[in-house]
């Protein structure tokens, strides 16, 4: 049996009682326990938006890079133009897909680790009229946390079909789709959520919802085809694709967790144990990518090591302490550390294991590191 720890930007910790949800019996989607839990699950996923009635909440076969497509795919007419906030990989990714679906792409480009303002995205606007915006809550691939409430009202004051990429921050941070003005919305299972990769999930209010129906284009695709899949998950229910059941089943369990610890309560244990963590590097004298508090993402940290080699860190870590850790992603990967707090792993226990490991780093590569006031900090943390 392998015992390692996961602290990347991709995978959550997971709860046993998550794992066990996925070797129960198997149902038929026609069986009575198979359309029960269909039911639940649209009841119980509305709680990790905060949308409005109207909202339709659908769980994706598919990961976050497939609900990624879903959400654009399903908006765009063939060369309609999207306005995409790019601050930082996934920015470029979106472009990417807009790009391949015979939109066009609008980028409203920033640098990585800068949020996008109203102002900028204003600009933009008055400038090419396009009516679709995508940003990304949380970047995965510099830890920033972009402010969503002023651009909502600025996309509703428009008519603006606002498009939000949520993986990293819904069920870790707060998020309220409906006060936000937010369409449309997709996460993922394995990261905040603390479940299994293979499933994602998408909510999408009344206006994406006519937006979707009224598409002149002939749809490109069958099975991202977001129509026919609310057709499978809502009435009339006809028959889509074969859905996995093991996933849903493990999926639900999570929700039912979140539900007991409380979503508020999970979001502050996340922002908790991030300044935590911040306050522990600081000590140790790294430099954190994020310099405003305010927009440092609580679900993934980043930090450099100030000129120390990352793949020794990475390895010296995986070999050492059996803690698997993510590099930076693009121009930040030889000198950027992606470090997860989400779900399983963002309790104070587990921050100051990991803080304790790079500490032994540090010293095994001869750093000087204030003793004294990291140990004083680590006490402190443990009797507050």
């Amino acid at each position: 049996m392998y015992k390692f720890d996961f602290f990347t930007a991709g995978q959550g910790g997971v709860d046993s009682k998550i794992l066990k949800a996925l070797v129960q019996p198997i149902f038929p989607s026609v069986h009575e326990n198979f359309l029960e839990l269909i039911n639940t699950l649209k009841s119980n996923l509305k709680i990790l938006f905060f949308a409005d009635e109207d909202t339709k909440v659908v769980p994706i076969a598919g990961t976050g890079t497939a609900s990624m497509e879903i959400i654009i795919l399903n908006a765009i007419e063939e060369n309609e133009k999207v306005m995409v906030g790019v601050n930082g990989f996934f920015g470029e990714r979106i472009c990417e897909i807009v790009r391949r679906n015979r939109a066009i792409p609008i980028p409203i480009k920033k640098e990585w680790g800068e949020i996008i303002t109203v102002n900028d995205i204003e600009k933009v606007y008055k400038e090419t009229n396009a009516k679709i915006l995508y940003l990304v809550h949380g970047e995965t691939s510099t830890g920033v946390l972009q402010p969503l409430e002023e651009i909502g009202e600025f996309c509703k004051d428009n008519n603006i079909l606002f498009l939000v990429d949520g993986a990293t921050t819904i069920g870790g941070v707060p998020f309220y789709m409906a006060k936000w003005n937010v369409n449309g919305v997709f996460t993922v299972s394995q990261k905040c959520l603390g479940g299994i990769p293979g499933i994602s999930i998408i909510a999408i209010d009344e206006q994406y919802q006519k937006k979707m129906k009224n598409l002149n284009s002939n749809f490109k695709s069958f099975y991202l085809d977001l129509n026919l899949i609310l057709n499978d998950w809502y009435p009339p229910r006809i028959y889509h694709h074969t859905q996995p059941y093991s996933l849903l089943s493990s999926l639900n369990k999570c929700i039912e967790i979140i539900k007991s610890e409380g979503i508020e309560n999970r979001w502050k244990r996340h922002i908790n144990n991030m300044k935590v963590l911040v306050k522990g590097l600081e000590i140790l004298g790294l430099d954190l990518f994020v310099k405003s508090e305010m927009y440092r993402l609580p679900t993934l940290v980043t930090f450099t090591l100030n000129g120390l080699n990352i793949d020794d860190f990475v390895c010296f870590m995986k070999n050492k302490f059996s803690i698997y850790i993510s590099k930076g992603l693009g121009k930040y990967s030889h000198n950027m550390v992606r470090l997860g707090l989400m779900a399983e792993n963002s309790y104070k226990n587990k921050v100051i294991y990991i803080l304790f490991c790079i500490y032994i780093y540090l010293k095994a590569r001869g750093i000087k590191v204030d003793e004294n006031t990291f140990f004083e900090f680590i006490k402190n943390s443990i009797e507050t």
